[in-house]
């Protein structure tokens, strides 16, 4: 019965590495099943710390299937047979570089301070004679974990040496099923290292030119998780926050932005004093608050072109009502106030134009025209003919053909172009 249950566990973790190789997020399924499998094995062999490690694992499993599985940040499934990477692709970011400081700091800690807590605990309250091994395998694999549920490159370094002090540990409790297991996962760890960072590098190649931004406002919606907009953030030669968008942004990277913008109604009263030296309150209700860190950005950013171009992160989700409010002021920033006002989500750009342009796309891009006051509108790069719609939603789902598309039109209108390979 012991090497039935054995053998389960080393199919399973096979399956579970090659899904994780490949960035699958049926991995989730694998990693429930495995610590249910392994309980068993682990009790039986006096390994305590693994037993409370795989009651970890199913929570982590539970968030890892729901981290993956939202935004378009996702793995993209093997059965897909249309193709279509923009909707479901998985993208690996690095730790080192979209991750602050003090997300390393936490991390290394963790490591230290679970590694004393249970491997004291497994000295004074357990029988077994090897403590210290198996809580610093242990208090690595949380950290592991949680860095597996986010995607972070660096979680493969980790793993390896996992592996390794466990191959030896197995072999030392005589589970020789699972020390096999492990010595093949110190192997692919190599080579799941190597991939994932591709993957990462791959992201970050295929995003257009960023750095041509003069500013970025971080509005206080969804706080962003796809490469792309993180690496603008980390990039920006000058950033406003509107009002609690401060908060997110230095909880998330611990640093200071250059300016906060906003009413400040949904700032704490400890961020007030942090970002006393950089707030600027304005009380007016005329405009909300993108508008306001707008306006500010004109007042005191000096572009580098002809226009002050402006990234706005964080403007899409939680309330839709903001939402498509903030959606429809890029039309408004650009005609009132005569900037080039870019919205980049998790998802794709949303951009604004006036009478004929041509917008940059790659083949097969989907593509989404808003029309905002046009009577004429003709299309050519297009699959879908184009016409001065009624309603917006009459204007979505269409795709690009070429390489560019070209909008003929009498009025103002916005485009969106799903993913991030195309400005």
């Amino acid at each position: 019965m012991e090497q039935i249950i054995e053998i389960i566990g080393l199919i399973t973790g096979i399956a579970y590495l090659y899904w994780e190789y490949k960035g699958d997020r049926r991995l989730w399924i694998a990693a429930i099943i495995m610590p249910a499998v392994s309980l068993h094995v682990y009790y039986s062999s006096a390994l305590y710390a693994d037993v409370l490690l795989n009651v970890y694992y199913l929570a982590i499993a539970v968030y890892g299937w729901w981290k993956w599985s939202s935004g378009n940040n996702n793995a993209k499934d093997d059965d897909d047979k249309n193709g279509d990477e923009d909707r479901q692709h998985f993208t690996p970011v690095s730790l080192f570089r979209t991750a602050s400081k003090r997300a390393i700091i936490f991390g290394a800690c963790a490591t230290a301070v679970l590694w004393f807590l249970i491997g004291g605990a497994l000295s004074v309250f357990t029988d077994t004679d090897v403590p210290w091994t198996n809580a610093f395998t242990s208090a690595l694999s949380i950290v592991g974990m949680w860095m597996l549920a986010r995607k972070f490159t660096e979680q493969w370094w980790v793993w390896f040496v996992v592996d390794i002090v466990s191959c030896g540990l197995y072999v030392h409790k005589q589970i020789y099923f699972y020390a096999v297991l492990y010595a093949v996962y110190a192997v692919v760890a190599i080579f799941g290292w190597r991939k994932w960072r591709h993957m990462s590098q791959q992201a970050y190649t295929d995003m257009p030119d960023f750095g041509s931004f003069d500013a970025v406002i971080l509005a206080d919606g969804d706080y962003p998780s796809h490469p792309a907009p993180l690496h603008i953030l980390s990039h920006t030669p000058y950033l406003i926050c509107c009002d609690a968008a401060a908060e997110k942004y230095y909880s998330s990277t611990h640093r200071m932005p250059d300016a906060v913008v906003g009413d400040g109604d949904s700032l704490s009263s400890a961020m007030k004093r942090k970002f006393s030296s950089i707030l600027h309150i304005v009380s007016e209700q005329e405009y909300n608050d993108l508008t306001k860190a707008t306006r500010f950005a004109i007042e005191h950013v000096r572009p580098k072109g002809d226009k002050l171009r402006i990234a706005y992160i964080g403007a899409t989700g939680r309330r839709e009502d903001h939402m498509l409010g903030n959606i429809s002021l890029m039309s408004f920033y650009r005609n009132t106030f005569g900037i080039t006002p870019v919205m980049i989500t998790d998802h794709g750009i949303f951009t604004a134009h006036h009478g004929e342009d041509t917008i940059q796309t790659t083949a097969r891009q989907q593509v989404s025209i808003f029309n905002m006051n046009c009577s004429m509108m003709q299309a050519e790069g297009l699959h879908w003919p184009l016409s001065p719609f009624t309603e917006w939603w009459q204007g979505t789902l269409n795709e690009a053909d070429a390489s560019s598309v070209t909008i003929h039109a009498d009025g103002s209108y916005i485009i969106f172009r799903a993913g991030h390979t195309s400005m």
